[in-house]
C-alpha cells in the first residue's frame, strides 16, 4: 500500500505561498538596505574623513604648542621688566614691590589664561601677589606652571590656566575616534559581508516561520480535502455508507456537508430504485398470480353450486356432507377472490403525480371523509401544528395510501380505539403521522413490515403497507416508523415540499 506523502501538493503549493508572500518583500527591502548601507559607508567612510580627523589632532597640538609659548613669551617679558627694577628694589624696596604689584596685576588683568602671578623672594617668601578674584573651578581647567627668575635670586611663579573641554576634545579625537575610524576604513569591506550574512539569517528564519506557518495553515484546510478523497472512490465504488466531518463554517465545511447530502440523496434514490423495482417485480407477480388464481375459480364455484343443487337423494349423511362442502368451498371461494382483487389492485397501482396543495387541509378532509373501519375506531386530527403546510401531493394515490395506515393502525389496535393524525413541517419537510395505541412493532420488523407479502397478521396478504410505501417513494418521501409515547406506534410520511 502506498504510503501518503508528508506534505500533499495543496500543502506545498500553500506553504510556497507563504514563503513567497514574506520572503519577497524581505528580499527586496535587503537589496534597497544593502544599497543605502553601502553608499551611506561611501560617504561616510573615506580618506578625507580621516585626513580631516587626524588634521584636527595635530591643529590641536600646534595650539597646546601656540599657548605654553605665548604663555612663557608673556611670563619672560614680564620677568624681564622686573629685572629692570632690581636697583631700585634694593634701594627702595616699597617702590620696587609697588611697582611689581602693578605689573603682576597687569598680566593677571589682561590676559585671561593667567591666573595667578607670584614674586618670591630670595627666601622663598612671597613679596608681591596677583591673583583674579574668582578663579575657574579647578576641575574646569588644566593648570600649567611657569616660574623665572627675576635677578637677586628673586623668582616669578606664573599658574596659567586652559579649559578642559579643549583637551577633552583633544583626547577624544586622538584616543578614540581616530583609531575606530582607522578600524572601520580597515573592516569597510567586511561590514558588507557581515550585512548580507545577518540579512541571509533573517531571511532562512522567516523561510522557515513562513514555511511552518503555511503547512499548518495549509493541513488545516486540505485535512478536510483529503478526507473527501477516500469517501469519494468508496462512493464511485458503490459504498454509500459515508459521512465526511461536517466541520467548519467555510466553503469546505459547505462542501463536506453538500457532499454529506448527496450521499444521503443518492442512498434514498438508490433506496427507491430498489424498492420500485421490487415492487415492479412483486407486480408483475400479483398479476401472474391474480391471473392464475381467477381463472379456475369460477368454474370451481360453479361446479360446486350444481352438485349442491342437482343433487335430490334421500340420503341425509350426504346431503349434510355436501351442504358443508359448498359452504366451505364458497367461503373459500371469497377469500381468494379477494386476494385476487388485492393482487389486481396491487399489479394495477397507477403512478402518484404530486401537485402543490395544503397538506393540512387535504388531511382535515381526509378524516371527515374516511371510512368506518369498526364501530369502536375513531380517526381524529390533532389541532397542533401550523395552519398552512404546503406540500407536492397526488389527492387520490395518497389517500389510498393513508386509508391503508388508518386500517393497519385500527387492525393493530384489535379494531377499536383512537388513531390521531398530526400534520407538521420539520425543517422544509411537510408529513404526516399516523399514531396508534396498540402494542407497537418489534425493531427486527420495523425494516420489513414494508416489504411485499410481510405480514404478522394471520390474515393478512402483506400487500398494504408495501402500497403505501410505493405510493410515498413516488411522493419523493419517505417512510419512518417509531414508538409513539405513552405506547403504541407511529407511523411518519415525509413529503416534498412545492419548489419556490
Amino acid at each position: 500500500m502506498k504510503r501518503p506523502p508528508i506534505v500533499g501538493r495543496i500543502e506545498a503549493k500553500l506553504a510556497l505561498a507563504f514563503v513567497l508572500a514574506a520572503a519577497v518583500p524581505l528580499v527586496v527591502s535587503g537589496f534597497l538596505v544593502n544599497r543605502f548601507l553601502e553608499e551611506t559607508l561611501a560617504v561616510g567612510i573615506n580618506e578625507d574623513v580621516r585626513n580631516h580627523i587626524e588634521r584636527t589632532t595635530e591643529l590641536y597640538t600646534e595650539f597646546f604648542a601656540a599657548k605654553r609659548a605665548l604663555q612663557d613669551a608673556l611670563a619672560a617679558a614680564l620677568v624681564e621688566e622686573l629685572s629692570h627694577d632690581a636697583a631700585e628694589r634694593a634701594s627702595a624696596p616699597w617702590v620696587g614691590a609697588a611697582r611689581a604689584e602693578a605689573a603682576l596685576r597687569r598680566l593677571v588683568g589682561d590676559q585671561p589664561d593667567c591666573i595667578e602671578a607670584v614674586l618670591l623672594g630670595a627666601d622663598g617668601a612671597a613679596i608681591v601677589r596677583a591673583a583674579r578674584p574668582h578663579p575657574p573651578a579647578p576641575e574646569t581647567v588644566h593648570v600649567r606652571d611657569v616660574e623665572l627668575p627675576a635677578g637677586s635670586g628673586a623668582v616669578v611663579r606664573f599658574r596659567f590656566v586652559l579649559a578642559t573641554s579643549y583637551y577633552d576634545e583633544f583626547d577624544y579625537a586622538e584616543t578614540k575616534l581616530l583609531p575606530v575610524y582607522t578600524a572601520l576604513q580597515a573592516r569597510y569591506a567586511d561590514l558588507g559581508f557581515y550585512f548580507t550574512l545577518g540579512f541571509v539569517a533573517v531571511l532562512f528564519v522567516v523561510i522557515g516561520i513562513g514555511t511552518a506557518a503555511g503547512i499548518l495553515v495549509a493541513r488545516r484546510v486540505t485535512r478536510r480535502i483529503i478526507g473527501l478523497v477516500p469517501a469519494t472512490r468508496r462512493v464511485a465504488a458503490g459504498d454509500l455508507d459515508v459521512a465526511v466531518e461536517e466541520e467548519g463554517e467555510d466553503e469546505i465545511g459547505d462542501l463536506s456537508r453538500a457532499f454529506n447530502r448527496m450521499v444521503r440523496e443518492m442512498q434514498a434514490s438508490r433506496a427507491r430504485i430498489e424498492y420500485l423495482q421490487k415492487i415492479g417485480a412483486w407486480q408483475q407477480i400479483a398479476r401472474r398470480l391474480a391471473h392464475e388464481i381467477k381463472n379456475p375459480l369460477t368454474p370451481i364455484h360453479l361446479a360446486v353450486q350444481q352438485l349442491h343443487q342437482k343433487y335430490a337423494g334421500a340420503d341425509e349423511k350426504f346431503k349434510k356432507l355436501l351442504d358443508e362442502a359448498a359452504e366451505v368451498v364458497e367461503e373459500e371461494v371469497r377469500s381468494l377472490r379477494a386476494l385476487v382483487e388485492e393482487f389486481s389492485d396491487f399489479a394495477r397501482l397507477p403512478e402518484a403525480t404530486p401537485l402543490p396543495d395544503d397538506l393540512r387541509a387535504w388531511t382535515a378532509d381526509f378524516v371527515a371523509s374516511c371510512p368506518k373501519f369498526g364501530e369502536g375506531a375513531e380517526v381524529a386530527l390533532e389541532p397542533d401544528g401550523p395552519p398552512v403546510v404546503p406540500a407536492l401531493i397526488d389527492r387520490l394515490m395518497l389517500r389510498r395510501a393513508l386509508t391503508n395506515l388508518v386500517k393497519n393502525a385500527v387492525e393493530a389496535m384489535g379494531g377499536s380505539g383512537r388513531v390521531d393524525l398530526s400534520v407538521g413541517d420539520a425543517a422544509g419537510r411537510p408529513y404526516v403521522v399516523v399514531a396508534d395505541r396498540g402494542h407497537g412493532v418489534a425493531a427486527s420488523d420495523r425494516e420489513r413490515m414494508f416489504d411485499p407479502y410481510f405480514t404478522t397478521k394471520e390474515h393478512g396478504t402483506g400487500l398494504g403497507l408495501a402500497i403505501v410505501k410505493r405510493i410515498v417513494f413516488e411522493h419523493g418521501g419517505e417512510t419512518e416508523v417509531r414508538d409513539r409515547p405513552g405506547g403504541g406506534c407511529e407511523v411518519c410520511v415525509f413529503l416534498q415540499p412545492p419548489s419556490p
